[in-house]
């Protein structure tokens, strides 16, 4: 079906297609923050100079890096940077595996705010303008940028029958988004001003080519701090990196922590990128770079096969019960 809207020619006005999974998050995020502006990253795949753009990931900011005001948003930080890093790496990896071949080109589509309860009809210069930096000081091939605007905050309350005290609240939402289009190819021909494009909303797996998905340290952002806020808290150093530990994909997470004088080696976990509902790979290493004793998930629902750790329990759960049997 998709292939069919990829015209032969990519000299006609711009085909835009938008996944449901993209229009959801950035629904989320307009609803979260329905007061101040949105902030959110683009990622898609584009087709020549642009003139298809197929919007396929949305990348929300970490609340720690993004200052909100009624009417303007400053992103600061280099979590969007890493979540598109991590996409890249995982649709080449997805690519390679899987033998695809195709024209397509993978990375940021626009990175930038929205207005939205403010009931802006439209863009304004300083929206435009960040268009404009995007593909002209950044280096985009092309920019899609949304404006969300809440129509509708509906709510009902009713009692629940058979609960004593209980309350029924159903609240919903119309959200509607309007995607402005700015490409290099506009710019070079002296055009300055995005254009309104009407996108065709599809489904991911719609997609011919892979989508990658982002990893649990992005999606779960206050859990994968607050592990690693434990483990630094313990006196342990972590050092992060993804990588291909399972040979396919995505990629993986895999901590190496050590407690330097108090440790003779160090613990290697690999998490997969849905954790916490896949376990981790408990490694622990000696200096030389050997394993010492490995521990690997039997895919038990409540715990692995040493015991290390149970699901729902915090990394440094492990890390106690390796040290009580003398292990690190």
């Amino acid at each position: 079906m998709l292939r069919s809207l990829i015209p032969q020619s990519l000299t006609r006005k711009p085909t835009i297609l938008v996944t449901e999974t993209a229009l959801a998050d950035m629904t989320l995020e307009v609803l979260e923050n329905p007061n101040i502006e949105t902030a959110w990253g683009l990622v898609g795949f584009y087709f020549g100079d642009g003139e298809t753009v197929i919007v396929s990931n949305v990348v929300r900011p970490d609340q720690a890096e993004v200052a909100r005001q009624v009417a303007r948003t400053n992103l600061g930080g280099d979590l969007q940077v890493q979540a598109l890093n991590w996409l890249t790496a995982n649709y080449q990896l997805i690519k390679t595996h899987r033998g695809v071949t195709t024209e397509a080109k993978y990375g940021f589509l626009f990175k930038g705010h929205s207005h939205h309860q403010l009931g802006f009809s439209g863009y304004s210069s300083t929206d435009f303008a960040s268009l404009v930096e995007s593909v002209e000081k950044d280096g985009l091939v092309v920019s899609i940028g949304p404006l969300a605007n809440i129509k509708e905050h509906k709510h009902s309350v009713s009692s629940i029958r058979g609960s004593a005290g209980g309350v029924h609240v159903d609240i919903r939402h119309q959200v509607d988004f309007t995607f402005y289009y700015l490409s290099k190819k506009m710019l070079d021909a002296g055009q300055r001003v995005a254009m309104t494009v009407h996108p065709t909303v599809i489904k991911a797996t719609d997609v011919f080519m892979p989508v990658p998905e982002l990893g649990w340290q992005f999606i779960r952002r206050a859990e994968y701090l607050e592990q690693l806020r434990h483990l630094h808290a313990y006196g342990c150093t972590v050092n992060v990196v993804t990588r291909d530990a399972k040979a396919g994909p995505p990629l993986e997470v895999q901590f190496v922590v050590t407690k330097p004088g108090i440790w003779r080696g160090s613990l290697s976990i690999v998490t997969d990128s849905n954790f916490p509902n896949s376990s981790p790979t408990f490694e622990v290493l000696v200096p030389s770079g050997h394993s010492k004793v490995a521990f690997i998930w039997t895919n038990s629902p409540e715990k692995n096969s040493g015991d290390l750790w149970y699901k729902g329990e915090d990394l440094i759960e492990a890390v106690f019960r390796l040290e009580a049997r003398g292990e690190l």
